[in-house]
């Protein structure tokens, strides 16, 4: 009943108290101030029934708009990217969101609703998860939960208190992001440093090769310019050496021409020197050819007869504390096809080494051998490919050469004597001569006990002797294509 009704009501019994009390006047105006009263109570009872309604209508108003945030806010942590979990303080699952059931293989968060939150974390991490963040002496770390039907995942962790409401105890807020893509990101990406690291290195080594290449070029490019200098050097010299060489050659002849016969002694010793002043001339005459661009002629050679007048002048040219010792097999030996000049001057070169290796004396020997080569020694010398070779071995029982400089011995310049007692050039032009001969030469060296140097020279077959004598001053032996 609203409070005008109530109001009709009162007012109907009042008037009928009127009629009944109208011969009493006291009792009239007492009933009658009564009566204001009452419609004064009524009046102020329907003034605060109104102001009721309107904050009960407010406060329907306001409780179904806080539903509304209380739904949103509910949506916002159900959809949230990351997972949420609230617990009380004993770690017990008040309330979870669908993130974070998805990460432990949960299809709800029904499924988690008051289960201890520490059996979603995996063993290995229970006991630091107890000790450090459900005490809350960490405020965050990482860690990898349990996961059903699947590998741990890991897993940022972060907790924040939430204080005690009027109508909630206090509550501990979990916040979980998944860090494991975050993890195969930085495996990759250390791969990715790995490998970029080694295509640095690589690089870095390519380069330093490059840069090693550069330097071997222009060494060998001021090699080539020191040698062009030689040459224009030695083209001079040679004209001088032809012009000194000419009258001591003239005298030599007409001196054997003077001598008698009975005077053996005199007439050998000049035979040695025209000889020698011969081999002067012809290698000026070598040298000369070679600065203007021609090369050496070649032809055969006998080669008993030439190293025996090559050990004649050996011979003579050694001091008294070297013995010398030609040891030649009886043998028939082939011919080769070489310039005699070279081929004495490469002898030469090599019994000159051998002399100053010997600086107390020793023995020199000089051997010559024909060798014919199986496939064995072809596998270990690949410059090998006639079938018999003539062997010419220069041997002492000097110093010996360093292991860690016998493969530089036939570099250019390379030299390990006193400055001013070698120019390096010695073994580079032998190696170089052997070559064009189609030859090549092994050392053998032990550091005390004496180095042996075998050169080794294709000896002629009968159809590329024929070849020779039809046009010998043209003949080269080279290597068969």
């Amino acid at each position: 009943m609203s409070i005008s009704e109530q109001i009709e009501a009162v007012y109907r019994p009042v008037s009928l108290l009127e009629k009944y009390v109208q011969g009493d006047t006291l009792q009239h105006s007492l009933l009658e101030k009564a009566v204001q009263e009452l419609y004064h109570v009524l009046e102020e009872l329907q003034t605060s029934q109104e102001e009721l309604q309107n904050q009960n209508q407010q406060l329907l108003l306001t409780q179904h708009s806080l539903e509304q945030e209380r739904q949103r806010y509910q949506l916002l942590f159900d959809c949230a990217p990351g997972g949420y979990v609230v617990t009380d303080n004993s770690g017990v699952i008040q309330q979870v969101n669908q993130t974070a059931a998805a990460m432990c293989g949960f299809s709800s968060p029904f499924y988690l609703h008051r289960k201890p939150l520490l059996l979603l974390i995996h063993k290995s991490d229970r006991t630091r998860f107890q000790t450090e963040l459900l005490s809350l002496s960490k405020a965050k770390g990482e860690l990898l939960l349990k996961v059903r039907h699947q590998p741990p995942l890991a897993v940022a962790i972060q907790v924040i208190p939430l204080p005690a409401t009027e109508h909630l105890p206090p509550m501990l807020l979990w916040s979980l992001h998944d860090v494991s893509s975050h993890h195969r990101l930085e495996a990759q990406l250390r791969v990715a440093c790995e490998c970029l690291g080694l295509r640095i290195s690589e690089k870095t080594n390519e380069l330093s090769e490059i840069h090693n290449k550069n330097k071997i070029l222009e060494y060998q490019f001021l090699r080539a310019q020191r040698v062009e200098s030689l040459g224009l050097v030695a083209n001079g010299i040679a004209h001088d050496l032809k012009n000194v060489f000419t009258p001591i050659l003239c005298f030599a002849q007409l001196q054997l021409m003077q001598d008698s016969p009975s005077d053996e002694s005199h007439g050998e010793a000049w035979e040695v020197i025209q000889d020698s002043i011969q081999r002067g001339v012809d290698l000026v005459q070598d040298m000369l050819r070679f600065t203007e661009g021609n090369p050496p002629g070649y032809s055969p050679l006998p080669s008993r007869s030439f190293i025996l007048d090559i050990a004649k002048t050996i011979q003579h040219s050694l001091p008294p504390s070297i013995s010398f010792n030609l040891d030649m097999t009886p043998q028939p030996l082939g011919l080769i096809s070489a310039n005699a000049t070279h081929i004495y001057q490469i002898v030469l070169n090599l019994c000159i080494n051998a002399r100053d290796a010997m600086p107390d004396g020793g023995q020199l020997t000089l051997a010559v051998d024909q060798c014919v080569f199986g496939d064995q020694h072809i596998q270990k010398q690949p410059e090998t490919w006639a079938s018999e070779y003539l062997m010419i071995a220069v041997g002492d029982t000097g110093v010996g050469i360093p292991p860690d400089v016998i493969n530089n011995i036939f570099d250019p310049f390379f030299t390990t004597k006193p400055k001013g007692k070698g120019t390096g050039l010695g073994l580079a032009t032998v190696s170089r001569i052997i070559k064009n001969h189609g030859g090549f030469i092994e050392v053998f060296s032990k550091p005390g006990q004496g180095t042996t140097f075998k050169v080794y020279f294709p000896v002629l077959t009968e159809a590329q002797l024929e070849k020779s004598l039809r046009a010998p001053s043209l003949f080269l032996k080279t290597e068969p294509s």
